[in-house]
């Protein structure tokens, strides 16, 4: 019962959400449409930005879900890629709140368990460390995050284009290697052809 009232409090949202602009919309109002008790909103969130927080985590969630049982890792992004398109309105709305950065901070938070993954692929395993692993995916998820943002708020996201940028780069790094430095030598950041 906790996820159903949780799932009618979002729902509620989003449906308010096309009529008002989120900084419009109290606890009050969204109770009234919920037909529910304040009490009852306060059990399962603190303020409206939680109700916002749960539908961003939410959205990404089922987008890595759509995603990850795809065995080709270009498939899988191409997917995230229709995904992310899918729910553009959604997001260009909440962004365009005065809550922006905190979704911001949220949606890089999710792209960095996504990137983390994307970045356990076989071919990219044997050839970066933990650590160079973990940078490369916190350096995606916050270029990729930046581009769905800026792309979204000017209304110019495209699947294939996005696609495109994600594999082709994907691409390049797989077929990269990372130079290790040999006795003290400096060669940071040095990638080259395998």
């Amino acid at each position: 019962m906790s996820n159903d009232m949780k799932e009618l409090i979002a729902n509620t949202l989003l449906d308010m959400l096309k009529d008002d602009g989120l900084d419009n919309i109290t606890i009050s109002s969204l109770v009234e449409k919920c037909h529910i008790s304040r009490q009852s909103f306060y059990y399962h969130f603190k303020d409206i930005f939680g109700v916002v927080a749960y539908i961003v985590r939410k959205n990404i969630i089922e987008l890595k879900n759509e995603c990850f049982h795809i065995p080709d890792k270009y498939a899988s992004i191409h997917i995230f890629s229709m995904g992310v398109c899918r729910r553009a309105a959604v997001a260009k709305t909440l962004l365009n709140t005065k809550h922006h950065y905190e979704i911001e901070s949220i949606i890089l938070d999710e792209f960095k368990q996504f990137m983390d993954r994307v970045f356990l692929s076989p071919s990219l395993v044997g050839m970066l460390t933990d650590d160079e692993r973990r940078i490369y995916a916190e350096f995606w998820a916050c270029g990729l995050t930046k581009y769905l943002v800026v792309k979204t708020a000017s209304g110019t996201l495209d699947a294939q284009e996005l696609t495109e940028f994600i594999t082709s780069a994907m691409r390049r790094l797989s077929e990269s290697t990372i130079r290790r430095p040999k006795n003290g030598e400096d060669v940071s950041s040095q990638i080259i052809r395998a």
